[in-house]
């Protein structure tokens, strides 16, 4: 429903053509709770939950951006087992946050609504800590928001030494690099006021650091000329493939980037290895 004023209208949002069955009720820039439904997936039904954010509507309703999250399941994420519902019906599902990243559509509105993802699930994860708060003598607790930032972006308006560095990004990349930090220094800032005391004590730790990539390597190239992988040609397409039954090592495309697999007799189709 509009109003006629820009930004002034409201959504209402239900199952069914029932107003009486709405679910949520939403102007633009707000997020509805959690609404929960038994969804088909691959290993049989099972129940999800999402959220809405409207993010447009304008005053003749011509035009309409209604976002929703990936449905996040409601068990199988935690140990025991059936804490998983217990903290759904206390906090909610578990939710990573980083499904909107910030990058693409490159614009103001897009990154709002991803930090708006990333500081409801710094929240989550403090909310989450404080309410199991004395069944754990050791709390630890992980956020990727930078990592994700340093692999999708790089340094493009941070590093002026790096290949890909873009000064007409710089204001933006800075912006954003020192927003993921407030978030973090946020969360943290609410794990120890309300998770320690004065004998508690407190590590903060990066598990790898991030640099601008100078250089690629073809792995599986190293490969062919050390011998250790065969192409044949496909008779099909006329494209190179890989030939394993002559192919002792090679590299997975794709994460992780940089490992070299051993094509191991018993384990891989085609295996010529022998295990160790």
């Amino acid at each position: 429903t509009t109003n006629g004023k820009a930004g002034g209208g409201r959504v209402h949002i239900s199952p069914e053509r029932d107003f009486a069955k709405v679910e949520a009720e939403l102007g633009v820039g707000e997020w509805s709770d959690w609404i929960f439904n038994v969804v088909e997936t691959r290993g049989g039904r099972a129940q999800g939950g999402f959220r809405f954010r409207l993010n447009e509507l304008s005053s003749d309703g011509e035009r309409f951006e209604l976002y929703r999250t990936p449905i996040y399941s409601t068990s199988g994420w935690t140990n025991p087992a059936p804490l998983a519902k217990e903290i759904t019906k206390v906090i909610g599902p578990y939710a990573s946050g980083y499904e909107s990243y910030p990058m693409s559509p490159h614009s103001r509105k897009y990154n709002d609504i991803y930090f708006e993802q990333v500081s409801q699930f710094a929240n989550y994860l403090a909310d989450t800590a404080e309410y199991l708060k004395g069944q754990w003598d050791i709390l630890i607790t992980q956020i990727h928001v930078q990592d994700e930032f340093c692999h999708e972006v790089g340094f493009e308006g941070i590093d002026s030494t790096s290949p890909s560095y873009r000064p007409d990004r710089a204001s933006r990349d800075w912006e954003i690099m020192r927003r993921q930090y407030q978030v973090c220094d946020q969360w943290i800032g609410r794990l120890i006021k309300e998770c320690a005391d004065e004998n508690t004590l407190i590590a903060i730790i990066s598990d790898h650091a991030a640099i601008p990539i100078r250089k690629t390597i073809n792995i599986n190239q190293a490969l062919v000329n050390a011998g250790l992988l065969t192409t044949e040609e496909d008779p099909k397409t006329g494209s190179l493939r890989v030939d394993w039954t002559r192919t002792k090592a090679y590299n997975r495309p794709g994460f992780p980037v940089g490992y070299i697999w051993v094509n191991v007799r018993g384990r891989d189709p085609g295996g010529i290895v022998s295990p160790g």
